[in-house]
């Protein structure tokens, strides 16, 4: 499914859909974490935040009970490159599966190094929403500036 992730200075990136197919607004962050995209997620630092994840690949090893920051995640979305759904015997649920179940909406087959470049404008944040591509553009970003985080 078509995705996009907007931002409140009128950027847009379409790309496709993971995890969960709700929309979801909050604040824009990066971060640089080369692995534990589980442990990220489930982190309490990014509470109410669409997580930017600047490693290439996210979903290589699927995801397990043992790799857990906190016992629910918190942020509002996911943001990579390149996701693949990878299960192996440790990890019997992939990363896709497991944001589906927690109601966190990712995308992929973003430029996440332009993303970046617009987020270090901004100091590392922006307001953005994660949406369906099918959604009326200007009544998102109404949305997007009226939501107050």
């Amino acid at each position: 499914m078509k995705r996009l992730l907007i931002l409140e200075d009128g950027s847009t990136f379409l790309g496709e859909g993971f995890g969960s197919q709700i929309n979801s607004t909050g604040e824009v962050v990066l971060t640089t974490a080369m692995t534990g995209y589980q442990k990220v997620v489930t982190s309490p630092t990014y509470a109410n935040q669409i997580i930017v994840f600047t490693t290439p690949v996210l979903g290589t090893y699927g995801t397990n009970i043992d790799d857990l920051e906190s016992l629910q995640p918190v942020c509002k979305g996911v943001v990579c490159h390149t996701y693949t759904d990878s299960m192996n015997v440790s990890s019997p649920q992939s990363f896709s599966d497991y944001l589906k179940n927690q109601d966190i909406p990712g995308i992929y087959g973003i430029d996440t190094r332009k993303l970046v470049r617009i987020l270090s404008k901004h100091n590392g944040i922006t307001k953005g929403s994660i949406i369906d591509a099918e959604n009326d553009l200007e009544h998102a970003f109404d949305q997007l500036h009226a939501t107050v985080l």
